[in-house]
């Protein structure tokens, strides 16, 4: 296994102690009609190791690895003895070698009935002198990654707007808290995804964007045109999709700012996409 698109670290000894994130501890509490009062049981469940984890001496063994994530997930409230919806979890398990550096990766990808299937990852590394503390810090983030992202499609509006505010939280989960609230046509979301247009990442920022055109939010649209200025100063590939977004947005100031760029960008490309964003954005006014 030569590269994952995305890795997932991690080192946990049998017994180690496990700790689930208080943030999901609280979302947990109230499970939806989606899932069922009975929230979520764990259906396939499954590790794959490549024949370096097995041979490794430093890093932990592939059995010893699938229980611990097994029993991390087990204790978060989002599982329930009694059974829910099912969940299943498949996990490759790697061991890479590089100078003297070893790490050890996992790709870790969940799906399961109305569940949008999603995948997560941490990345740190290992030796002998560090493996116990790196092994309970990854434990307890494999299971907050996980049940974070789990407790997602299980969250109220109130608290989906909680998770998308919260700068501590996993921005994969962000992410996904805020494809939620589009799906489910939030609109009292709006002030909040207003604040993440000037998130450092700009994946989030564009997500926001996207979410508070399709809701028609007026009161955003300078902040949106900023965001798209600040997209093209910095030569962002992010800045092509944000011409569409802001075409959706529409209004008279960024119709204005997509004919200056349909006119004097100065990549072609960028003036042809301008130019279909400005007829979009006609549409709007």
């Amino acid at each position: 296994m030569k590269s994952l698109s995305f890795i997932l670290i991690f080192f946990c000894f049998l017994g180690c102690e496990e700790k689930t994130a208080t943030t999901t501890q609280t979302k947990a509490r109230k499970i939806n009609s989606e899932t069922g009062s009975k929230g979520f049981a764990l259906g396939t469940y499954k590790l794959s190791a490549s024949e370096n984890a097995h041979r490794n001496e430093i890093a932990p063994k592939p059995k010893r690895l699938e229980t611990c994530i097994k029993k991390a997930l087990l204790t978060s409230p989002l599982f329930s003895a009694e059974g829910g919806s099912l969940v299943n979890l498949r996990l490759t398990y790697d061991v890479l070698q590089e100078a003297s550096t070893t790490s050890i990766v996992l790709l870790a990808e969940m799906e399961g009935g109305q569940l949008e299937p999603f995948s997560t990852g941490l990345k740190s590394d290992l030796d002998a002198q560090n493996s116990e503390e790196k092994g309970k810090q990854a434990c307890a983030n494999i299971a907050s990654k996980l049940t974070n992202n789990l407790s997602v499609s299980v969250a109220s509006e109130k608290e989906l707007i909680a998770i998308i505010s919260d700068q501590k939280s996993d921005s994969k989960v962000r992410k996904r808290a805020i494809q939620k609230i589009r799906e489910k046509d939030v609109k009292s979301a709006a002030p909040a995804l207003s604040l993440l247009l000037k998130s450092e990442d700009v994946k989030i920022a564009v997500a926001a964007a996207a979410t508070l055109a399709k809701f028609g939010y007026v009161e955003a649209r300078p902040a949106m045109l900023a965001l798209g200025e600040k997209l093209s100063r910095e030569k962002n590939t992010s800045f092509i999709p944000m011409l569409y977004i802001l075409a959706d947005a529409g209004g008279p100031e960024i119709s204005e700012y997509l004919s200056t760029v349909a006119s004097s960008h100065a990549v072609p490309k960028v003036r042809e996409i301008a130019k279909k964003a400005l007829k979009n954005a006609s549409r709007k006014k």
